[in-house]
């Protein structure tokens, strides 16, 4: 199977005959198509009218497409036949439409630059006692959490979901992802998975899997994961938090003193500056804002500080010397928020920016409380636009647009519980 990953970070592929894949590896990696429409759909198959893609203008045609030799993972579970997984590109001329490809460009321009990131995600999520169907049948409403009191660290409850967790770790183990930790968070289901620190666009598409195995598995075990970025009143946010530091010939360029030190401020700097620009590229839905709430575990400004989680930038050292970047729900497409993350801590570098005092609110605008706010942030940003392309700017910014719009053209369940029969 060959799969291209969509701007809200989900896989869609085919499957292909092992002939016409390895063809096309001796060649030029091409013979493979992107559906233009498929660049325009959100969850759920809702399609936008996208300029040029899904608009009145479009033509539905095909974008040639490249697979990367690089990119090929064994899916343990599947029939012998089909247990290949591999990621596509488009091409630099549809580039813009791409995340995967994004990504890798500014991790490249960072390692040319002798200072590549390197990276670590961890998914938050919560595992349900529900399947698609009950949960439909309820209408998403009195789900039923995996544990039913929260359960941090508890080996209690840990035991007793043994058979999943031991499921979940061989399977991973098998398809050679480097998941460091399992655990159970702080809430009733709650749960985290953490990969180990990595270089390359494939720990980006290491995080795309897992939660493609977390989520497989759990229906296998009868059970639902979600990563919404806030799926109940009565519980925190999912994060999808970040590590990243900055390496030259594989050294830790952050140091508790000297050039070291400076730099990682700099690179501080450049996360408060620039995060609440590319802020779409890390709390891309109407839900994620949801989750960024006081007393809630996700910021709600741009602080920084050591060894502190209720801020955005969470210092770590002196000892593998890094940052927390917790401001990304477990909703974003990871290859955006890796980018973004990136993009904004290198610049931060290349202008020579300061930060904040450690705890302290910097002066400038802050993190959007609502999508709509944070879109036309990145879409008048002369940073993203610099960055990432006005093409992806653009793109990115429509997309989510279309998505507020989507989303606050219904009727809610409040609305009618309070207005209709007291307005």
């Amino acid at each position: 199977m060959l799969v291209f990953v969509d701007p809200v970070g989900q896989m869609r592929g085919k499957l292909y005959r092992k002939e016409k894949v390895l063809a096309a590896l001796e060649k030029d990696r091409s013979g493979f198509k992107i559906t233009s429409p498929a660049l325009s759909l959100d969850y759920g198959d809702m399609i936008y009218d996208m300029p040029g893609l899904s608009d009145e203008s479009a033509n539905f045609g095909d974008f040639e497409a490249y697979v990367d030799p690089d990119s090929f993972w064994m899916l343990p579970w599947a029939d012998p036949s089909q247990n290949v997984i591999g990621f596509l590109e488009l091409g630099a001329e549809h580039g813009a439409y791409c995340a995967r490809s994004l990504c890798r460009n500014v991790l490249a321009r960072g390692a040319a630059a002798g200072t590549a990131p390197v990276f670590g995600m961890e998914w938050e999520f919560t595992l349900l006692r529900e399947s698609q169907e009950s949960a439909a049948a309820k209408n998403y409403a009195g789900l039923t959490p995996a544990t039913p009191i929260s359960s941090y660290n508890l080996v209690q409850f840990q035991v007793a979901q043994q058979e999943l967790y031991e499921d979940l770790a061989k399977t991973a183990d098998a398809m050679g992802l480097d998941v460091d930790t399992w655990q159970e968070e702080m809430g009733p289901g709650f749960m985290e998975a953490a990969l180990s620190p990595s270089d390359s666009i494939m720990g980006v598409d290491q995080a795309v899997l897992l939660k493609f195995l977390i989520k497989h598995h759990a229906n296998r075990h009868g059970m639902l994961a979600t990563f919404m970025a806030r799926w109940s009143d009565d519980a925190d946010g999912h994060g999808g938090h970040i590590h990243m530091s900055l390496t030259r010939d594989g050294e830790n360029l952050f140091t508790p003193e000297g050039e070291g030190a400076a730099l990682y401020r700099k690179f501080i700097a450049g996360l408060q500056t620039y995060v609440p620009e590319f802020l779409p590229m890390f709390a891309p839905n109407v839900n994620s804002y949801r989750r960024m709430q006081p007393g809630a575990f996700a910021p709600v400004d741009t602080r920084w500080d050591w060894e502190n989680r209720h801020t955005a930038f969470r210092a770590i050292g002196p000892s593998a010397m890094r940052v927390e970047n917790r401001v990304p729900g477990a909703d974003c497409n990871p290859y955006h928020a890796v980018a973004a993350m990136a993009a904004a801590g290198l610049r931060g570098i290349d202008e020579g920016l300061t930060p904040s005092e450690p705890g302290a609110v910097p002066e400038g605008p802050g993190l959007a409380s609502d999508l709509a706010t944070a879109i036309e942030r990145f879409r008048r940003s002369e940073a993203a636009q610099e960055v990432f392309g006005e093409g992806f700017t653009e793109y990115l910014a429509t997309f989510k647009h279309q998505q507020v719009a989507a989303i606050l053209g219904q009727v809610t369940d409040i609305e009618k519980r309070i207005l209709l029969e007291l307005a």
